[in-house]
């Protein structure tokens, strides 16, 4: 069997000719899992993700907020996710969570006195 060596082809760059729509090698670079890009595509995709990554970070700021957390707690939350520290948002939230039930329990009482006192409303008065 005979071994045909592959060529390198050449490209405008190298013949000294360029197309109009060819690009140079200063203009494309490898982007994730070895795929040629041009430096605006990539710069796009870039962007989108960095608008993304903005979009997700306000969404959870609003969220933290809407959970009743303080601005000191939005900030510690999103410091730690900021650092890559997911572990320690997620215990901040807990112990969030926790003071959230806590103070339910502490609401409710009064509710069950009050209906305590329509039961015996109805049944002593009536």
């Amino acid at each position: 069997m005979q071994h045909i060596a592959a060529r390198t082809p050449r490209t405008p760059a190298s013949t000294g000719h360029l197309r109009a729509d060819s690009t140079t090698s200063e203009d494309t670079y490898h982007g994730q899992a070895g795929t040629s890009m041009s430096k605006d595509a990539n710069h796009a995709r870039v962007n989108t993700r960095s608008r993304a990554d903005a979009d997700r970070r306000q969404k959870l700021a609003g969220a933290l907020v809407d959970a009743g957390c303080n601005a000191a707690l939005v900030e510690r939350c999103k410091n730690a996710l900021n650092a890559g520290n997911t572990e320690a948002c997620i215990q901040l939230l807990r112990a969030h969570r926790c003071d959230l039930v806590e103070a339910m329990h502490q609401a409710q009482h009064p509710i069950d006195v009050c209906d305590w006192i329509i039961q015996e409303v109805k049944t002593s008065y009536s």
